[in-house]
């Protein structure tokens, strides 16, 4: 009983310690990208650009075919099934449940971390373990702004509009079947969604997807730079930060719909 309770003590002790440096390195990055007069230099913003195709851009293809395959089983099927059961005022709030606060930022969220997450782990250990990180310290340098502000930005912004594209496209997808088993429009199933988008939905669609994409960088960030310098080490930091991160992302998807 000793043993598993100082297991339970010593794996909390871990975590809030994981947390706490976690929130510390985030107000460092935020505060000296935003009032850094640095961050705005043409460097910054090539790299923010750069990262942004990458983190985003390079996603389209992929989340195009997602979006519609799963559009057009959530939202065709929703929508048939309701209306069916002459229960049409539903389908907007079921739907912007379905699609804009859970199925979006969740989708887009899992790809983003597969995709970026493990990528800047890699990139920003490797760049450790050379010293370029000491390189650029020693040429004066802030890797804070130069190298995590602009991976950070790019990880939000790409969450935010890979979410909208994708719930925009789902509902399109799902129109798209539905349209050949009945006489359903897309203006009718759109202004049954419309009509009933509240500011909370907007408020956990914001809240998921921004936090979602800040921690989708600043986690493996945070753990890279922190990491010795050896390969053994990435390996164990790729662990540490993907586990980290997926309990952060459920988290986050919990408290968007438990408070807001």
């Amino acid at each position: 009983m000793y043993k598993l309770l100082y297991k339970i003590g010593s794996n909390v002790i871990t975590v809030g310690s994981f947390f706490k440096g976690h929130s510390l390195f985030c107000l460092q990055v935020s505060s000296r990208g935003i009032f850094s007069k640095y961050a705005y230099s043409p460097a910054v913003q090539k790299a923010l650009i750069k990262q942004i195709y990458f983190s985003g851009f390079e996603l389209i293809v992929i989340m195009t075919i997602t979006a519609l395959l799963l559009g057009m089983t959530f939202v065709g099927t929703i929508t048939k099934v309701l209306i069916a059961l002459d229960a049409a005022p539903n389908i907007g709030p079921i739907l912007t449940t379905v699609i804009i606060r859970i199925t979006g930022p969740l989708i887009s969220g899992i790809l983003i971390i597969l995709r970026t997450s493990t990528t800047l782990l890699v990139d920003v250990g490797m760049m450790k373990y050379n010293r370029e990180i000491k390189a650029l310290e020693a040429m004066n340098i802030d890797p804070y702004i130069y190298l995590y502000f602009p991976r950070v930005l790019a990880s939000v912004v790409s969450m935010v509009v890979l979410s909208i594209y994708f719930s925009t496209l789902a509902i399109i997808g799902g129109y798209t079947l539905l349209s050949f088993q009945s006489n359903t429009s897309l203006d009718y199933v759109l202004s049954q969604i419309v009509s009933t988008i509240s500011m909370s939905d907007v408020a956990t669609f914001a809240f998921k997807t921004v936090l979602i994409g800040f921690i989708a960088a600043s986690i493996p960030i945070y753990i890279a730079q922190k990491m010795q310098n050896s390969q053994t080490a990435l390996i164990q930091g790729m662990m540490s930060s993907m586990i980290g991160i997926f309990f952060t992302f459920i988290i986050i998807i919990i408290l968007g719909e438990v408070f807001i």
